[in-house]
């Protein structure tokens, strides 16, 4: 199992400062990519995984890709954002191996690393809030993180070493667990497989 984890690739997409009214109200949206957000003022909700969490300032708010989830500020609220791909081995998510928390309060310092990719990245916000608007056009921001993997080396490396630290405030240590019966069993197939593949099948 740590051998898959020490395999984790993530790849930056978006980030960003928004500050968001009612119009921030988008129903049953699903994503290919985690997002993750930071408040820093007012307050929204959202509703994904059988639970609704209200952003408060102060904490982080992950959800995770291919998830459905619901979100909606009814005065305003201000946040930083940041969205990823994530993947330990094709097909293979870290969602498949570990459990997660999906609020947790910001650490000392976290809010450094949401102003230092906003910083590093500025081309990288989202203009329109509309999840249609952005997320089926991720390849060309992805050859970017290509692009400057062999450019800048050391931008590269701090970026994943950010979204990394960030990641892992909401990781618990217990394995995924999931409730239905079918889709526990092909998650643990294909934990398995990825944990073999350099073995020949039998």
């Amino acid at each position: 199992m740590l051998q898959l984890l020490q395999s984790l690739k993530i790849s930056l997409l978006h980030t960003g400062y928004a500050k968001l009214d009612t119009a921030w109200n988008f129903d049953n949206v699903i994503s290919p990519f985690t997002r993750l957000c930071y408040v820093t003022k007012g307050s929204a909700t959202l509703y994904h995984n059988n639970r609704t969490y209200t952003l408060k300032e102060g904490h982080m708010y992950l959800i995770p890709s291919y998830v459905y989830n619901t979100y909606k500020c009814e005065n305003y609220h201000e946040q930083f954002y940041i969205s990823f791909f994530e993947e330990i081995r094709p097909g293979l998510s870290i969602y498949n191996l570990r459990s997660f928390r999906y609020e947790v309060p910001l650490k000392e310092g976290d809010h450094l690393f949401f102003e230092r990719l906003t910083q590093m990245y500025p081309k990288r916000k989202i203009v329109n809030s509309d999840p249609k608007a952005y997320s089926h056009k991720p390849q060309k921001l992805l050859q970017f993180n290509k692009d400057n993997a062999q450019m800048n080396t050391q931008r590269y490396l701090e970026t994943q070493g950010i979204l990394t630290i960030l990641l892992s405030r909401f990781i618990e240590n217990e394995p995924a667990i999931n409730s239905n019966v079918s889709t526990g069993r092909l998650n643990d197939v294909l934990v398995y497989i990825a944990e073999h593949l350099n073995q020949s099948l039998e």
